[in-house]
């Protein structure tokens, strides 16, 4: 099973298939993850996901910055 996790996505992307299936808070009832992708950001910018992200069993965090 694959849970997204976004902001709430912008009216521009409704024509995206199954687009309703994101999440936009953390109320999956699931506390903790077998693998967390941080995509583009720091994990310290990811707000209340931070949390699921430290106590994921594997964490990869992908971005074009050399200090992340």
């Amino acid at each position: 099973q694959i849970e997204v996790f976004l902001e709430q996505p912008g009216e521009e992307f409704s024509c995206i298939s199954r687009i309703g299936d994101i999440h936009t808070d953390f109320a999956a009832g699931v506390e903790q993850f077998d693998v967390f992708i941080v995509l583009d950001s720091t994990k310290e910018r990811t707000g209340e996901a931070q949390k699921y992200f430290d106590a994921a069993h594997k964490r990869i965090n992908i971005d074009h910055h050399v200090s992340n």
